[in-house]
């Protein structure tokens, strides 16, 4: 079988490498490469209907440098782009990224064919997941499995008024003011706030920083 995967990674040697790797895969495949080791590169190639279809496999790195002028923040905010214009190709994310509640946004936000986390892959795992893929079966690495686990038992954390929480005093209103707004207790305002940092692995630090983290995980 002939396959044909794009990388849009800013790393060209660990692109090399991976196209080492699945050179000599195991599964008998013929494959070949193109990349794109920056976003606005990258974007030309998605964005072009008939081009992108070409691939069966996008392997895709979270952590680019952004393409403000195309409203690009890192590689992801490809995904939707490849998803509305090759509805066949497989999609991977690749990502350095070990933290459990971004890895577990990805997932909740993209329909991933597969998600790696950079430090699990060697050129054993990286074949195998192009296989899974090509089978039409999703692909995680063992810390993203691991991350499933973990976040689906704390998901119920994240509910409607912890959200809403986040939300108010990511728009600046005060805790004494949130108990009113919700109508519910001051306690209850305070023991939800300790759940959320708790999800949130925030040990020392007040709304401030809860709000920082939420902002940079996505949650707002």
């Amino acid at each position: 079988m002939n396959i044909k995967i794009l990388f849009i990674d800013d790393h060209p040697l660990q692109v090399e490498g991976c196209k080492v790797a699945l050179q000599s895969n195991p599964y008998g495949y013929e494959v070949t490469f193109d990349a794109a080791y920056d976003l606005t590169s990258a974007y030309k190639i998605v964005n072009d209907e008939k081009r992108i279809s070409d691939y069966d496999i996008v392997f895709v790195d979270k952590r680019m440098p952004a393409a403000p002028n195309l409203g690009l923040e890192d590689g992801t905010d490809l995904i939707e782009i490849i998803q509305k214009k090759a509805i066949s190709t497989k999609i991977a994310v690749l990502t350095t990224h070990t933290e459990y509640l971004i890895l577990f946004q990805l997932t909740k936000k993209y329909d991933l064919n597969g998600l790696l986390v950079k430090s699990d892959v060697n050129s054993t795992t990286l074949a195998l997941a192009v296989h899974e893929m090509m089978q039409d079966k999703q692909f995680f690495t063992r810390t993203a499995i691991e991350c499933m686990k973990d976040m689906a038992e704390r998901e119920h954390v994240l509910d409607f008024y912890n959200r809403r929480i986040i939300f108010y005093l990511s728009q600046g209103i005060r805790t004494k003011n949130l108990a009113e707004l919700m109508n519910v207790s001051q306690s209850t305002i305070e023991k939800r706030k300790a759940q959320i940092r708790d999800y949130l692995c925030i040990k020392k630090g007040g709304d401030p920083e809860l709000v920082a983290e939420s902002r940079r995980l996505g949650l707002v």
